[in-house]
């Protein structure tokens, strides 16, 4: 009887948490499919984003007094610089490929780390890694694949290049003190402006319209998102967090599609099917088998 109480009891620990992800992941879903029907360029959906989530920042860290804004560190501001680095190559890659390819591609974070490891850190993957990297390279091949052409193929290297950078920004995220997590989003936000104010003198004409989606970005899918994941991540622990994560490219598609009608093409579907169940396979293994250790 103790049993299955202490059984329930840590079901509802544990619903909270996932269900705080599971928000978060929702929300990250949005930046593909709100970009796409914005008019303006990628630039100023750029500069307009990391502004608004700059201030969101601000204002959060004020009203909790959490210390200051920046904190002056070699390693937070090199997050920094490859956290704007990986905004500038995703919003470029959705101007050029589809929603399904953009944020596919740029999830594949997780294969560049354990490619990373093995090069610089001689970390070496265990032989069924060997067989998941390869379902995702299918995976990525098969996206390409359906974007052969000129345009699609930049935004999938974009894209693709996203995904690189996202994991050098993961490797520096894991290394940072308690209460430092927020800084390479804060420093990459402002990089991120200072790199595209520039273009927006050539950027065209900005309606309303826009405005409003750039705020939506800037506030609900990256400062709100953020801290809901990583709240629940806290609860959670990394693997199964990152476990629910792997939504957002479905999701992305999803709304897209209803959105603006843009369906991917067989073997974007195809392609992007073999990622997402690669890296869940990977994650899940990891996560089981961090279980078991405990």
């Amino acid at each position: 009887m103790h049993k299955f109480i202490n059984m329930n009891i840590k079901s509802e620990s544990k619903l909270k948490p996932i269900l705080t992800v599971i928000a978060a992941t929702m929300l990250f879903s949005i930046g593909a499919p709100i970009s796409k029907i914005t008019s303006g360029s990628p630039t100023t959906l750029i500069f307009f984003r990391c502004l608004t989530g700059l201030i969101s920042f601000a204002v959060v860290k004020l009203i909790k007094k959490d210390g200051p804004l920046f904190i002056i560190k070699p390693s937070l501001i090199l997050g920094g610089v490859v956290y704007a680095a990986s905004s500038i190559c995703f919003y470029t890659s959705l101007n050029y490929t589809t929603s399904a390819n953009a944020t596919v591609l740029s999830n594949t974070s997780p294969f560049f780390i354990a490619i990373l490891g093995y090069i610089f850190l001689n970390e070496k993957p265990h032989k069924r890694d060997w067989i998941i990297l390869l379902l995702i390279i299918c995976g990525i091949v098969l996206c390409f694949y359906n974007g052969l052409s000129a345009k699609g193929s930049v935004g999938d290297l974009f894209a693709l290049g996203a995904g690189l950078i996202f994991a050098m920004l993961a490797v520096i995220i894991k290394r940072s003190r308690p209460g430092e997590e927020l800084q390479p989003l804060i420093w990459g936000n402002l990089f991120a402006i200072i790199i595209t104010s520039p273009f927006l003198f050539t950027a065209g004409s900005i309606t309303i319209h826009d405005l409003i989606f750039f705020v939506i970005l800037g506030v609900f899918q990256m400062a709100l998102p953020f801290f809901l994941y990583t709240k629940g991540q806290k609860d959670l622990g990394t693997m199964e967090a990152s476990l629910f994560k792997l939504l957002e490219p479905i999701l992305a598609t999803i709304w897209t599609a209803l959105l603006i009608k843009e369906m991917p093409g067989i073997y974007s579907i195809l392609g992007g099917a073999l990622v997402i169940s690669a890296l869940f396979i990977k994650t899940f293994l990891e996560y089981k088998n961090t279980r078991v250790n405990l």
